[in-house]
């Protein structure tokens, strides 16, 4: 029951964005100036980059991330990319770098809220709803394989005694 409600509620922010840079991507593209110089020092160069294509398809990914994500659909590979598409966005709309001091603490928290987002959304990611991880399952594979290769090796050895006897 939490996760049809979470799955939305996490979704929306990302639906709105993503639609919100997807219609107009010109309000965003300023934003990716504040991380210019970021992406330099990470050897992304920036410059040579369409950001009008860019803004417009990380807004796809974001939109429709968060539209399967919302729906349930896809959830670890929405909750994937949305993780990994809000990291930079973050950044690139709460450039606390950049900030005077008096607005520093608001857009400190601001980034926060962001990064917040692409916790939920790596959480989403992760969920395995309720199964056990592969690795998980391998290491009891292998228990109950020692186990079972343990009682083969007793019933071997009574079979023994009692061929002696």
């Amino acid at each position: 029951m939490i996760r049809f409600l979470a799955r939305p509620l996490l979704a929306a922010p990302f639906i709105a964005q993503g639609l919100s840079a997807v219609r107009h991507p010109e309000d965003h593209q300023e934003r990716v100036e504040n991380i210019a110089g970021l992406a330099g020092m990470a050897g992304v160069d920036l410059e040579s980059v369409d950001t009008t294509t860019l803004t417009r398809a990380l807004g796809a990914v974001q939109l429709i991330g968060g539209a399967f994500l919302s729906i349930g659909k896809f959830q670890r590979l929405s909750g994937a990319a949305l993780a990994l598409t809000q990291i930079p966005v973050a950044l690139a709309n709460h450039p606390v770098w950049a900030a005077e001091k008096s607005e520093r603490r608001e857009v400190l928290g601001g980034l926060l809220g962001a990064l917040g987002l692409a916790g939920g959304a790596a959480l989403a990611w992760t969920d395995r709803k309720g199964k056990p991880s592969l690795g998980y399952r391998v290491s009891e594979w292998r228990d109950q394989r020692n186990e079972l290769a343990d009682v083969r090796a007793q019933a071997r050895e009574q079979i023994r005694e009692a061929k002696r006897s």
